[in-house]
C-alpha cells in the first residue's frame, strides 16, 4: 500500500516545524501563562522539572500534530495566507476545541481550556506559516531533480 498523502512532504520540514511549535508551547506554558496554568492544574512548585517522559511524549504529540497539518496542506496543495488562516481555524474548531473540552466539561476550568486551545490555535498558525517555506525548498529540489535530463 502506498501512502500518496505523504509524498511531497519533507520530513525535515515537519521536524523543524514541530521543534518551533514545541518552543512556542514551552513559552506559552511557562513565560506567558505559566502562573495561571500552574494554578489551574494544581502544580504548586514553579521550579519543579517535568518528568523526561512527559517532555518526550509531548514532543511526539507535537510532531504528530505538525505532521497532520503538513498532510492537510499537502492534500490541499495550497500554501497562501488565506489557506493558512482557514487551516488553522479548522484545526482549532474541529480538533483543538473538542480534544481540550474535557478540561472544560469535567473540571469547569475555563481558563485552562482557553490557555490550551489558544496555544493550539497559535501553534497551528505559526506552523502553517513556516512550513510552506520549508516545503517550498523541498518541492523546488524535487522538481529540479525530476526535470533534469540524464546525460
Amino acid at each position: 500500500m502506498t501512502m500518496t498523502f505523504l509524498s511531497g512532504i519533507n520530513p525535515l520540514a515537519v521536524l523543524v516545524a514541530a521543534a518551533v511549535y514545541y518552543v512556542i508551547g514551552f513559552l506559552w506554558y511557562t513565560r506567558f501563562f505559566g502562573e495561571t496554568w500552574r494554578q489551574e492544574t494544581g502544580v504548586s512548585d514553579p521550579t519543579a522539572k517535568p518528568p523526561t517522559g512527559a517532555l518526550i511524549g509531548q514532543f511526539i504529540s507535537t510532531l504528530l500534530f505538525t505532521l497532520g497539518i503538513a498532510i492537510i496542506l499537502n492534500l490541499r496543495g495550497s500554501f497562501g495566507i488565506a489557506e493558512g488562516v482557514l487551516v488553522s481555524a479548522l484545526v482549532t474548531v474541529f480538533f483543538a476545541i473538542p480534544i481540550n473540552s474535557g478540561n472544560l466539561f469535567f473540571t469547569g476550568k475555563k481558563r485552562l481550556f482557553l490557555i490550551d486551545v489558544s496555544e493550539r490555535a497559535l501553534g497551528s498558525l505559526v506552523v502553517k506559516k513556516r512550513f510552506p517555506e520549508l516545503m517550498g525548498i523541498a518541492k523546488k529540489t524535487v522538481t529540479n531533480a525530476l526535470t533534469k535530463t540524464p546525460s
